[in-house]
């Protein structure tokens, strides 16, 4: 769980998460998805796949930016090459 401090409407957080390749082969991650507009990755620019080398990690800015006074949450999806867990989550809240 990625959990970001209170935020003001009109304003925007931010929260680094570390993807981490444990594995011994490149992990490739094809696809990173959001239930929440709320919550997005920071750089809409991201090009995919992205390549993780083992024992490696990659850093995953992720941005809050509510819209209204509310308690809120989003899982976030990511599809890899990973065969014994090709789809990893976590939520930010």
């Amino acid at each position: 769980t990625v959990a970001f401090e209170s935020t003001f409407v009109g304003t925007a957080s931010n929260k680094t998460v570390a993807l981490q390749n444990l594995g011994s082969d490149t992990l490739q991650i094809s696809a990173i998805t959001s239930d929440n507009s709320q919550f997005r990755l920071q750089y809409d620019t991201l090009e995919f796949p992205i390549g993780v080398f083992p024992g490696s990690s990659y850093a995953l800015d992720v941005l809050f930016e509510p819209v209204g006074f509310d308690t809120l949450t989003a899982n976030f999806s990511i599809e890899t090459n990973d065969k014994n867990n090709a789809v990893s989550s976590f939520i930010a809240n």
